[in-house]
């Protein structure tokens, strides 16, 4: 287990984390926030023919997710 993430893998509470820690929205090596929040990881994914389910359930999923993290 990382010692940054609780039992279920989900970040910890910011009054868990290390004292001097810094958190970031994204970085150089991810897709844009506006983007994810979007969904156009999930389009990007369909147009290159990647998708293993039907768009609608992947953008549901990518729905659940996000609201998961907000």
């Amino acid at each position: 287990q990382d010692r940054d993430c609780g039992p279920a893998g989900t970040p910890l509470p910011a009054e868990r984390w290390r004292e001097y820690c810094l958190s970031s929205v994204t970085t150089h090596d991810l897709p844009p926030t506006a983007g994810y929040l979007a969904g156009d990881q999930v389009r990007l994914r369909e147009s290159l023919g990647l998708l293993t389910n039907p768009v609608e359930a992947e953008l549901e999923s990518a729905r659940a997710d996000r609201a998961a993290w907000i």
